[in-house]
């Protein structure tokens, strides 16, 4: 055989063996690139079921508002206690006939303290991401807390106009007063039961 076809059929058997080993390179590339690619859907899956938050749980609304509560309560419950107190105090001075403008308005200021107070109670819980289960339950205690504390602004407003020069205006002022304060005992049992139900305790007066 000719040298010069010798030598033309070595180059094309290594060009064919270079092909092939090229073909099989490529074949354990791809076969790799795959492979990392699984291995990358994997961890970005494990990541992501490690990253996501644990579901909400009532006892976590509850620990939270219970610590909402510990922080407020001291306020609601000074200011309550003061505005009975002070009503007690106008309630004696008007069977005596000593009743005084700055009592009564006394009396107005510790319930628009009151009303504050509770306001804020409400504004703390209302923040606290609430889980779906208890949703419903709290939007209501929170919407008993919002009425009692309208019913103390509004005794506040009325005992507030107040004026004892004026008779007439004065006697509705304090039984437009006196309606609203008998809306307060039950609400503010119903909030606080509410929350009772809902293993809140701290809010209790």
């Amino acid at each position: 055989m000719p040298a010069g076809k010798d030598e033309e059929e070595h180059h094309v058997a290594a060009e064919d063996g270079s092909a092939g080993h090229r073909h099989r390179f490529a074949k354990r590339i791809g076969g790799l690139i795959g492979i990392l690619a699984a291995l990358a859907g994997i961890i970005g899956l494990v990541i992501t079921v490690m990253d996501r938050p644990e579901p909400l749980k009532a006892e976590d609304w509850a620990s939270e508002a219970n610590a909402a509560c510990e922080r407020e309560i001291g306020a609601l419950t000074s200011a309550t206690l003061n505005a009975q107190t002070a009503l007690l105090t106008v309630q004696t001075n008007i069977q005596a006939g000593t009743l005084t403008d700055q009592q009564v308005k006394d009396a107005a200021w510790y319930f628009d303290s009151a009303a504050g107070a509770l306001r804020k109670i409400n504004g703390e819980l209302r923040r606290i991401k609430r889980p779906g289960e208890i949703e419903n339950e709290v939007d209501e205690v929170i919407d008993k807390g919002v009425e009692l504390s309208n019913v103390m602004s509004r005794v506040a407003v009325n005992l507030s106009q107040v004026s004892l020069s004026e008779p007439a205006r004065s006697l509705e002022l304090l039984g437009a007063a006196n309606t609203e304060i008998q809306k307060a005992d039950p609400l503010l049992s119903q909030w606080q039961e509410g929350l009772q139900a809902l293993d809140v305790t701290s809010c209790d007066t």
